[in-house]
């Protein structure tokens, strides 16, 4: 995992939250003034492959377009440098699996 405090695209990172398939997710704090979000950087291995990152495209834009108090609001997807990120509404009540095991 990249290191806390780091700086990326706009964001200090300030810790990690989590791990997948798909890349790493962090809370970070939006430099610009837009306060605290989850951020998730897409893993560069996965960046590298087209056929993934296209299937990933459709389903981002799917998922951008639910409306639900139970699902997190995305931003906008950012491709630069062959890396990628979007942000995410921070969960103010932890992670799904917390949820589950509490």
């Amino acid at each position: 995992m990249t290191a806390t405090g780091t700086l990326f695209e706009g964001y200090r990172l300030m810790r990690p939250l989590g791990r997948g398939w798909l890349g790493e997710v962090y809370t970070a704090q939006n430099l610009d003034g837009a306060g605290i979000a989850a951020l998730r950087i897409v893993a560069p291995e996965l960046t590298s492959q087209p056929q993934v990152m296209a299937q990933f495209r459709r389903l981002y834009e799917k998922w951008r377009r639910l409306a639900h108090p139970n699902i997190l609001k995305v931003g906008e997807l950012i491709e630069r440098d062959h890396r990628m990120h979007y942000e995410m509404n921070l969960a103010q009540s932890g992670s799904a699996r917390q949820l589950l095991q509490a």
